[in-house]
């Protein structure tokens, strides 16, 4: 049942926004409705359209509302330390919404709040050395990694193994998946993304070093 909305002032649409990110987080992404955000500030559904277009508004605002909780690092001389610190910041705005997170990952955003991210990406390769013409394309093995790990940590990935079928495997046919098969089905995520993100910062480094960037720790 909708809550009445009295002397709780003119509805806004950060109001809106906070209750639509609170309730995809109590009951699921898929479960957030128009009428259930209604009713959650107390006003008819067609209220709403007066401070958003339409569902797909909505969802932009709420993505924009985890993009702008990234704590963007200062910048400091090393690119691999700006690099990782930036995915970890990234990280932590996602994991702390975790049902809102796929509207970022999963999504193509053509809003503001992804512009800073970008900045500091571009401008951290820029200080780094590493040319023009392969910004660009450094910025996108990056995201691409964010994406991957973080999809596969919130649970929108499924596993290779675990631990109810490891005993399915067959020994002879799959020799490697049958020994790392508790491996494969238990993960430290924190530990995985940072092992992999400084990985791939590394690659980075190396594959661009001998175009004089000055990518060293």
């Amino acid at each position: 049942m909708a809550r009445r909305r009295t002397d709780r002032g003119p509805l806004t649409r950060t109001e809106i926004i906070d209750a639509a990110l609170t309730l995809a987080e109590s009951d699921g992404i898929d479960k957030l409705s128009l009428a259930k955000v209604a009713a959650a500030v107390g006003v008819q559904t067609m209220s709403l359209y007066n401070h958003i277009a339409n569902k797909a508004d909505l969802l932009d605002g709420m993505a924009e509302r985890l993009l702008n909780s990234v704590e963007i690092p200062t910048a400091t001389d090393s690119w691999h330390d700006d690099m990782t610190a930036l995915g970890h910041a990234f990280r932590v705005a996602a994991i702390r919404y975790p049902q809102t997170a796929p509207l970022v990952l999963t999504r193509h955003l053509n809003i503001p709040a992804i512009i800073p991210l970008v900045e500091a990406a571009l401008e951290a390769a820029r200080r780094a050395g590493i040319p023009e013409a392969e910004r660009v394309r450094v910025l996108r093995m990056f995201i691409a990694y964010l994406i991957g790990a973080l999809i596969r940590e919130i649970g929108l990935g499924g596993s290779v193994a675990s631990t109810e079928n490891a005993s399915l495997f067959d020994d002879d046919r799959y020799p490697n998946v049958a020994m790392l098969a508790g491996d494969l089905a238990t993960c430290d995520h924190l530990e995985e993304f940072d092992r992999g993100l400084r990985l791939q910062i590394s690659a980075i480094a190396a594959a661009y070093a001998d175009d004089g960037a000055h990518l060293a720790r």
